[in-house]
């Protein structure tokens, strides 16, 4: 027997098992089979166990889409901390069955929520009362609202009093439709504290949206009266709502924000519509009525003013000829003063006394002779004038009528002639 025979356990190098493909004397065919066996499964085992750590490795891969962000959870917690937490666009891996993948929308994804809870039931037919457990609506403030913005508070006085002090009308309800579009500002807080990374997640999502848009309705509405919501400004209505809904949401920290919220649909209760109509319409008529009367002022106004300015324009024009021709008699008086003042200092050079005399003589002459010159160019713009006789020692009266109305003049004239 050779030396291979001889000690079984000395085996051909590079054999997997220590056994040689080759048949071996001394061993069966039973063996031999037995021992090929082995090999292939020792082949196959191998393969196997890369494979799976192959698919292991590949478990934890995946994509984050374009219009999608991911945060990674390493037994339930948020793995990093701020933006590192975030994994944005592109290809990313984790330890499977130690890490999960919460997806979630990125903040470029709008979504639209439609609330009609405050909507009333179109299916069920109008009735003369309102159903509350089927219709929704949300109770108004009443149409005089004290300045401090309480109820049964006295803004004159300051002191409170109650409701029944006040002159307040009726409250009133509003049926409303809301359509809410909203994104994900805040994707760690948005997981920590709403997502859960499932479709039905959604649902809670919704449901929280619809219970922040009701109570901020429910807020606003309390503190704005019928016609402000209605028809006087519906838009501050819904801006004051989305206001409330933005502090609510930034409070809860739920990482949502509200991108727009659209007033879809407002009304009056059916039951007493007509009654709504029926001011409105007085409400559009008054509406129109102002307008013209202020359009009508307006024209009224304008038109005064540019009298007012064009009166006032010839006032200054006549001021400044009555002025300039005041001017000019002062200088022509002061030329004749000069001139009388002249010549009684030439007659009598060196008597004052006799001088003033001449002086006053010479300026009573020049007086009468001004009034008579005066007096002949009023006297040639008359249209009539009288001469009355003297009476009883009394001086001669002289009356002129300037510019007179022809048919006045006539009509006083036939009244004179009947005298």
């Amino acid at each position: 027997m050779t030396e291979q025979q001889n000690n079984p356990e000395k085996q051909s190098p590079g054999q997997p098992g220590g056994i040689s493909p080759i048949r071996q004397e001394g061993l069966d065919p039973g063996g031999q089979a037995l021992a090929d066996a082995l090999k292939w499964v020792f082949v196959l085992l191998k393969i196997c166990i890369v494979c799976v750590i192959m698919l292991f490795i590949a478990s934890g891969a995946y994509r984050v889409k374009p219009n999608e962000l991911a945060v990674e959870l390493r037994f339930g917690r948020v793995r990093g901390a701020g933006t590192g937490a975030i994994q944005k666009p592109g290809l990313h891996w984790i330890w499977p069955y130690v890490e999960e993948v919460i997806r979630i929308p990125a903040d470029t994804a709008v979504r639209e929520l439609a609330i009609d809870s405050f909507w009333y039931d179109e299916k069920s037919q109008l009735g003369r009362t309102l159903q509350f457990v089927r219709d929704g609506y949300s109770l108004t403030a009443s149409g005089i609202v004290p300045e401090s913005g309480l109820p049964g508070v006295s803004s004159d006085s300051g002191s409170a009093k109650t409701g029944l002090d006040l002159a307040l009308t009726d409250y009133n309800l509003v049926h409303s439709k809301w359509v809410v579009r909203y994104f994900v500002s805040e994707p760690i807080g948005f997981v920590e504290q709403l997502w859960d990374g499932t479709k039905e997640g959604w649902s809670s999502v919704n449901r929280l949206l619809q219970n922040v848009l009701s109570d901020s309705v429910i807020v606003v509405s309390a503190n704005r009266d019928i016609d402000m919501i209605i028809w006087r400004n519906p838009t501050e209505f819904r801006e004051d709502v989305q206001r409330v809904m933005t502090s609510h949401l930034d409070s809860l920290g739920v990482g949502l924000k509200v991108s727009e919220l659209n007033l879809v649909s407002k009304d009056t209760p059916r039951q007493v519509k007509q009654a709504f109509d029926d001011a409105t319409a007085a409400r559009s008529m008054r509406n129109s009525l102002l307008k013209t009367a202020n359009a009508k002022a307006n024209e009224v106004i304008s038109r005064a003013e540019a009298d007012a300015k064009t009166i006032v324009t010839e006032a200054n024009a006549y001021r400044e000829t009555v002025v300039k021709s005041a001017e000019a008699d002062a200088g022509y008086l002061d030329e004749v003063l000069a001139e009388v003042r002249k010549v009684a200092v030439e007659k009598f050079p060196d008597d004052q006394a006799k001088q003033q005399g001449v002086f006053d003589e010479l300026l009573a002459v020049t007086v009468d002779q001004l009034y008579q010159e005066t007096l002949r160019e009023v006297m040639a713009g008359a249209d009539e004038s009288f001469v009355l006789p003297v009476a009883d020692g009394k001086p001669v009266e002289w009356r002129a009528y300037l510019s007179r109305d022809p048919t006045l003049k006539k009509a006083g004239g036939d009244k004179e002639k009947k005298q």
